[in-house]
């Protein structure tokens, strides 16, 4: 959950980032828009969607991170599934011996915490993120899916096919898609062991 509309402007007014008549100014708009504060005072370039979220970090007393440009090794990013990442807005960007390392933007939600620490058996770190640099690093990773299967295609696979044979280039492509999904998923499979 993001912070009240309420809260989320008397903490901008308190900061100095933007003017108490700045911020009176834009009511109107938030009203009229039907969009969210924060969303319209990025849009207004009033300030960054990084600058309001440095701050609501803050007053969560957590540290704040950036998801762009960050590189997340498949293991670590599939520790949570992607469709449960984009839904409770929670992922895993760094994982050490120690602990894992979590970037949300609802931190009241505890409970995908503490599954991830059972799951994992170590620490959990919660870093505060923004839903935007949340919802860039999922469709990035989409993108980077998207590019696999052009890969494959680019591969000439297709010239090598005859009408008579099977498929091998669509087999390969199910095959991928199959294992991104197994991947996503492996983490909510629990098998019990046969007695």
């Amino acid at each position: 959950m993001l912070l009240p509309e309420d809260k989320l402007k008397s903490l901008i007014e308190g900061s100095g980032l933007i003017t108490k008549e700045a911020l009176a100014e834009l009511d109107l708009l938030v009203v009229t828009s039907g969009k969210p504060l924060w969303d319209v005072i990025v849009e207004k370039k009033l300030a960054t969607d990084e600058q309001i979220g440095q701050l609501v970090a803050k007053q969560y007393q957590l540290p704040y991170v950036s998801l762009e440009g960050v590189t997340i090794p498949d293991e670590v990013f599939n520790l949570i599934p992607e469709r449960i990442a984009g839904k409770q807005k929670v992922v895993v960007f760094e994982r050490t011996p120690q602990a894992i390392k979590v970037a949300t933007s609802q931190p009241e939600n505890t409970d995908i915490t503490k599954l991830l620490a059972q799951k994992t058996g170590t620490a959990v770190q919660i870093h505060y993120t923004t839903d935007s640099s949340i919802n860039k690093l999922l469709r990035a990773y989409k993108k980077d899916l998207q590019k696999s299967v052009d890969n494959l295609l680019k591969e000439g696979i297709w010239d090598s096919v005859s009408a008579a044979t099977d498929d091998p280039p669509v087999a390969r492509i199910v095959n991928l898609l199959i294992e991104t999904a197994y991947q996503e998923r492996s983490s909510d499979i629990h098998i019990e062991p046969y007695e």
